[in-house]
């Protein structure tokens, strides 16, 4: 670091070395606010005195929680589905460079732009201690819309068309599906109730990913039995296709949006296609 007076490299140093103790080796981790590259950022922050934050805080190229994971997560195709379906709207709020900051190498660019407290460039020079084996960071994919509503589309007609030929192959689709939707609802639901992790809360895909969908399954089961569903069963499925309907109203009229119109346009043809199936006979 070169433009560190004396004082803030003993406070940096400090710093750092408090982060090292063994006693400080757990903490509430947070994998966007509070993780190895944050804690870096803001002990050098505070041996700048604040100067860091304020050259990097107004600073914004756009980018949110959301994409950074998502570009990042890209090549493991399971770990891109679980950020993507378990961000809430808090994780689609433009960021500034400051916030960008919790991912390693935002915070080396960084720190090569911005100067310390003399006005002299903070990084005179670098020493790579590790060679870089890692393959390159994935650049940023914004996910095309008309693939996923052409498969929403398609899914659609095709339960509509299983309907009248094979219904008890679409009981036992419905019941996968169900249970799928169900159970992940159902850990959106406990990460926004019974967690820490912000990032999770008021997420939409709660309306699509339902809960509810769980007391649907014993419907399925009585339809691939060839026995008639309970009739709260009929008022279940209405229910829960219009509540897949409502995720469409904060998106439409921008309100704290949620970037999740991919989801929306892949689930509810689903949702009201199944909804519409049985809206009132039980399978033959």
């Amino acid at each position: 670091m070169a433009d560190l007076a004396p004082a803030q490299a003993r406070a940096l140093a400090a710093a750092l070395a408090e982060n090292a103790r063994p006693e400080n080796a757990r903490y509430r981790y947070d994998y966007f606010t509070d993780n190895c590259a944050t804690r870096v950022r803001d002990a050098l922050d505070r041996a700048l005195g604040g100067h860091l934050r304020k050259q990097l805080e107004g600073r914004s190229s756009g980018d949110t929680y959301r994409s950074e994971a998502l570009r990042l997560a890209s090549p493991e195709a399971w770990m891109w589905l679980a950020f993507d379906i378990g961000l809430g709207p808090y994780a689609d709020r433009p960021l500034s460079r400051w916030q960008e900051d919790f991912l390693p190498r935002r915070l080396a660019d960084d720190l090569r732009r911005v100067s310390g407290t003399g006005g002299r460039p903070l990084v005179a020079a670098e020493v790579e201690l590790l060679p870089q084996r890692l393959p390159p960071e994935p650049a940023e994919q914004e996910p095309a819309l008309w693939p996923w509503l052409l498969a929403g589309v398609l899914a659609a007609v095709g339960i509509l068309w299983l309907r009248t030929t094979r219904p008890r192959l679409l009981a036992g689709l419905a019941l996968g599906f169900w249970l799928v939707c169900g159970l992940l609802g159902l850990v959106l639901a406990l990460g926004w109730a019974f967690t820490d992790h912000q990032a999770m809360w008021a997420n939409r895909n709660l309306l699509l990913f339902n809960p509810l969908c769980l007391l649907l399954v014993p419907g399925a089961v009585a339809l691939l039995r060839k026995r008639a569903p309970s009739p709260r069963f009929f008022a279940l499925l209405v229910a829960v296709a219009v509540l897949a309907l409502l995720v469409c109203l904060p998106l439409w009229l921008q309100l704290y949006p949620q970037r999740n119109g991919h989801w929306i346009a892949l689930l509810l043809p689903i949702h009201a296609a199944l909804a519409r199936a049985w809206r009132a006979l039980p399978a033959a």
